[in-house]
């Protein structure tokens, strides 16, 4: 789509100073880019400079591609956005970063890490459909340490089956290695151990093996500013599910308290 994109970035001096380069067509497509370098007390006053740059009547996203504020909703240009992505798979330490976002929570906010997780989550939404009336009594997460899709993931399984839920860090694991749903009748396992391809082991099914390979940047990128719009799910496993997850460095409150 058409688009004004306005790229931000600091400098270190004390000199406020301000350099820019816009970019249309060629590598821009049907876009405008605009590069802005801001040094000095002008990167306390970013939203100034980008307001006159605005497109009046678009919606206005913000992107954080590495490390976010800590609460995007009250940052100077996350006010005057609709949509504020961040990435918390970029961040060290996900649990804190999660637990810091979801107490600035501001309906709007976003988070790649949530996005890279709607293949998981039709998958296992798929195979509970056909899986009968047993119903699940616990789940295992098993994912790269210090994962926020895994905490995320782990935080709606735990809401949606409300049943004990822990997240297991496996060192040199690519991303989310499996998921494992413990029933009385057979657990419903969901592995993929080289981040392409999930096997999914079901009783009473044979063994199927589908294409589910780590979600690109552009991917997920593209499937929120499809959607430009508040995701109610994920402001309820941000700030309600992660809660409800145990892991084997941490004891969740909340965790024991279902488990009970």
């Amino acid at each position: 789509h058409p688009a004004r994109i306005l790229a931000l970035a600091g400098s270190p001096g004390a000199e406020p100073k301000l350099d820019a380069q816009v970019r249309i067509g060629g590598d821009a497509g049907a876009s405008e880019v605009v590069l802005l370098n801001l040094s000095g007390p002008l990167r306390s006053h970013s939203e100034a400079v980008i307001t006159p740059l605005l497109v009046p009547d678009a919606p206005i996203v913000a992107w954080w591609p590495n490390h976010a504020p800590a609460h995007p909703g009250e940052h100077p240009i996350g006010k005057v956005a609709k949509l504020r992505i961040t990435d918390s798979n970029h961040c060290s330490n996900a649990r804190e970063v999660l637990d810091r976002l979801a107490a600035g929570y501001r309906p709007g906010d976003s988070d790649l890490a949530w996005t890279r997780l709607t293949g998981w989550r039709a998958q296992i939404a798929a195979a509970l459909d056909i899986a009968g009336s047993d119903p699940v009594t616990g789940v295992i997460v098993e994912a790269m340490p210090d994962r926020a899709s895994a905490w995320l993931l782990a935080g709606w399984l735990a809401i949606e089956l409300q049943c004990p839920t822990e997240y297991v860090p496996v060192p040199n694991a690519v991303g989310i290695s499996s998921v494992t749903l413990q029933r009385a009748s057979g657990d419903i396992v969901f592995s993929r151990p080289d981040g392409h391809t999930l096997s999914i082991k079901q009783p009473g099914f044979p063994e199927r093996q589908i294409a589910l390979p780590l979600t690109s940047l552009s991917e997920a990128l593209t499937e929120e500013l499809r959607r430009l719009d508040t995701d109610r799910v994920y402001e309820k496993v941000l700030t309600k599910g992660r809660a409800l997850v145990s892991s084997p460095d941490t004891a969740s409150p909340a965790a024991q308290e279902v488990a009970a």
